[in-house]
């Protein structure tokens, strides 16, 4: 591969100095001389015209914006040629063969140092496209003109600016009477070949990627595209190829209006690195030096300001102790790219799982004495849907067996306690009117001692249940009694789900006795049990992303020394 991109590089060097020698880069407008055929003497013929030539880097619009400006001699009103450069490839001979096609002309609306607006003169051959050139003529006596104020290639003819290059090239110099700034740009060309000969192809691609990015060179895209050919047959193999081992991280979408920390971690000695960052519509890159922060470990901030609504090009290029900037990541022609956009809105939670759970829960209202107690266990499953609408669906079953009476009964006249149960099932919903507020009801039916009971519960969810939520409502258990809710889940903590309830009820015997004892003689509780809170406090463990464990505590009581401890526990499987 090394070898083909020799004789490639020798073959462009060989057809760039031909090409001067043989007058090859004479425009079809330029003046020509004649050859006396008899006596081969060469006839003067109207001084050669001498061209500026730029760029087509952008548009807006109807505007064109080219890399030609007042201090290349121009100004507003000025017009310029518009040419269309032509790569292809013999079907025949195989060979690559260049060219150019004139599609019309611009007009400098605006002129500043180095860049020009310009706009097209009635119709054109073809559409402007970036990569096209731009040329105007100039006089061709630039003697007396200051070097500060003649084009890159013609002060290149003066003297060598290429830094690739040693004092003593023995590249063939042409005469200096007859070297014209295009012939000065393919010299230096060619020098920059003949003096890259058996670099490794890391070092060529990156000297041509230089080359263009410091000289004003028709040669441009021939080099770039060079450059991409060398680099494609590394691929993979840069660090070994360089010795420059690296690691950085870019994101693809970032917020706009923020600033944006870069890092790069580059181990080994080197000078520096360099951010080279622009808008994808800009066309010059603005470069922001990386900071030593660290041993091996740079970082640039890409300030605020630049990071507006679009696309951001960047690349990244280290620096050595001879003062060269080489290519890390990406690259001028092919920079690496971010897409600053805001984070779309939020839409509705669409999460859809089912659960299944097993809840059950001691509650002891007097003291352990075992007259006046519940104990309740319940287990579901369901299904939860979107957040508006039908929100979720349960259905489950429960166990609740308990002994009560009224404080006098219980605590006065110790009459026995009278015992209660039911086993019941249910259906469950969820519907919800937004993502915060949903209405939750259930339907309740089971059998009793006294045979078939029915219930229900009702609430109002502040929240949604998949975050921190509130629960406002009450329940109704035939046989059983009454009880309002107020329940808070707390959900900031992933690990550890916690659970804060309240109730106020009369259960576990909250409706009269219809019967005066259980056996002759044996008198019992008849009257309701008085009214009683609880508090209670449940924090589970989240074992695995699927399945969480709790345990729960709770206290109780109807007077303060008619009350008692209780827990609980439970069990809640996601799938």
């Amino acid at each position: 591969m090394a070898q083909g991109n020799y004789f490639k590089c020798s073959f462009y060097a060989a057809s760039l100095v031909l090409a001067f020698a043989s007058g090859a880069n004479a425009q079809p407008d330029e003046a020509h001389r004649v050859t006396n055929s008899s006596t081969g003497a060469i006839k003067a013929g109207p001084a050669a015209k001498k061209f500026i030539t730029g760029w087509v880097l952008s548009m807006d619009g109807a505007d064109v914006v080219v890399d030609l400006g007042a201090d290349h001699g121009l100004h507003e009103g000025d017009l310029i040629e518009l040419w269309r450069p032509v790569k292809l490839k013999h079907p025949i001979t195989g060979k690559v063969v260049t060219d150019r096609f004139r599609t019309g002309n611009l007009t400098l609306v605006q002129v500043r140092g180095n860049l020009s607006w310009a706009r097209p003169v009635g119709s054109l051959d073809r559409p402007v496209a970036i990569g096209d050139f731009v040329q105007r003529a100039v006089s061709p006596d630039t003697a007396g003109t200051p070097e500060s104020a003649r084009t890159p290639t013609e002060a290149s003819a003066s003297h060598n600016t290429n830094p690739s290059l040693s004092a003593g090239s023995e590249t063939p110099q042409p005469d200096a009477s007859r070297l014209t700034a295009r012939d000065a740009d393919a010299i230096e060309v060619a020098q920059l070949f003949e003096a890259l000969q058996g670099h490794p192809p890391l070092d060529r691609a990156a000297n041509y990627e230089h080359f263009v990015r410091t000289h004003r060179t028709r040669f441009a895209r021939p080099l770039l595209e060079e450059a991409a050919i060398l680099r494609g047959q590394t691929e993979g193999r840069e660090a070994e190829a360089t010795g420059v081992v690296h690691q950085v991280t870019i994101p693809d979408t970032v917020r706009p209006n923020r600033p944006l920390v870069i890092g790069l971690w580059m181990p080994g000695k080197h000078a520096g690195a360099v951010l080279q960052v622009r808008a994808d519509t800009e066309p010059s890159y603005r470069p922001l030096p990386m900071k030593l922060t660290s041993p091996d470990y740079y970082e640039v901030v890409i300030p605020a300001e630049m990071m507006a609504p679009g696309v951001i090009a960047l690349c990244i290029e280290r620096v050595e102790s001879d003062g060269k900037a080489y290519p890390l990541e990406g690259t001028a022609s092919e920079p690496l790219r971010v897409t600053v956009r805001s984070e779309p809105e939020q839409a509705e939670s669409s999460t859809h799982h089912g659960l299944v759970r097993l809840v059950t829960d001691y509650a002891d209202w007097n003291r352990g004495r075992g007259n006046d107690y519940a104990w309740q266990t319940e287990g579901d499953i369901g299904i939860r849907l979107e957040d508006k609408g039908l929100r979720a669906l349960r259905s489950g079953f429960g166990v609740y067996r308990g002994k009560g009476g009224t404080l006098d009964e219980l605590d006065v006249y110790t009459v026995a306690p009278r015992s209660v149960g039911l086993t019941y099932g249910y259906l469950e919903g969820e519907f919800g009117f937004s993502s915060f507020v949903s209405l939750v009801g259930r339907a309740t039916v089971g059998l009793g001692k006294d045979g078939v009971a029915g219930g229900g519960q009702a609430f109002v969810r502040l929240g949604n249940d998949l975050t921190t939520n509130l629960m406002l409502g009450g329940e109704v258990l035939g046989g059983i009694g009454l009880r309002g809710i107020a329940q808070l889940e707390l959900k900031q903590f992933e690990l550890f789900p916690i659970m804060l309830r309240s109730e106020v009820t009369n259960q576990p015997v909250g409706e009269r006795s219809t019967v005066d004892s259980v056996s002759p003689g044996v008198p019992v509780v008849r009257d309701a049990s008085d009214v009683g809170v609880r508090v209670i406090a449940q924090v589970g463990y989240r074992v695995l992303p699927s399945l969480t464990l709790a345990l729960r505590g709770s206290y109780q009581g109807r007077t303060i020394n008619h009350a008692g401890p209780g827990g609980g526990g439970a069990v809640i499987y996601a799938f």
